[in-house]
């Protein structure tokens, strides 16, 4: 019975992405219906891999599959892209290699500097400050856009890009550091002024 009901939902899944992949074709998206077609594989497949995941891999053996995740990573993003807030992707094949290939590398890491109690504190304190990071991270993106405009003459309607206006070289640098900074910063700010109830 269980095998049955898994192939079910294995061809359930395998539906829905290819309607969610045809609908980013045609430039549907009502209700975002596509968006949500397409993401209920990916749903579906972090529920399988949490049900595979071993603790028993060795380090080096750990380093050899992120190592190789970022490897194809870097292939298919010459290859292609995905971009599901638009529900843009080059094929459902090349959605489910991505996705997969980007677990496996932050599954990997995650196992490996677990271990280090500096990078426990931190990635705890940046999880503890989620909300901050997620309700400010725009409008530091923002500041980043409006200081590159003033650096490189840009015109200033520019700044309404969204989310970014950069996208060359190394500007995801200045824009994931403000995007982590500003909100922390912000936040700390907050606790120290912040009437106790």
């Amino acid at each position: 019975m269980v095998p049955i009901r898994c192939c079910r939902r294995d061809f359930f899944s395998g539906v829905l992405l290819w309607v969610g992949w045809r609908c980013g074709l045609a430039g549907w998206n009502v209700w975002g219906l596509g968006i949500a077609a397409s993401c209920y594989c990916l749903f579906y497949l972090g529920t399988v891999l949490r049900r595979t995941t071993r603790e028993s891999i060795p380090a080096y053996q750990r380093g050899i599959f992120a190592a190789a995740a970022f490897a194809v990573l870097l292939i298919l993003g010459r290859l292609g892209s995905v971009g599901l807030a638009g529900n843009g992707y080059s094929s459902p094949i090349f959605l489910l290699a991505a996705s997969l290939a980007g677990w496996v590398l932050v599954r990997e890491a995650a196992c490996l500097t677990a271990p280090l109690p500096c990078v426990r504190a931190v990635l705890a304190y940046l999880g503890r400050a989620t909300m901050p990071i997620v309700i400010l991270h725009f409008l530091s993106f923002k500041l980043v856009t409006w200081l590159g405009l003033l650096t490189t003459g840009g015109e200033p309607y520019l700044l309404a890009a969204f989310p970014i206006y950069f996208t060359d070289g190394a500007w995801w640098l200045a824009y994931t550091a403000a995007g982590l900074v500003l909100p922390l910063a912000a936040n700390a700010v907050y606790k120290k002024i912040k009437i106790p109830s």
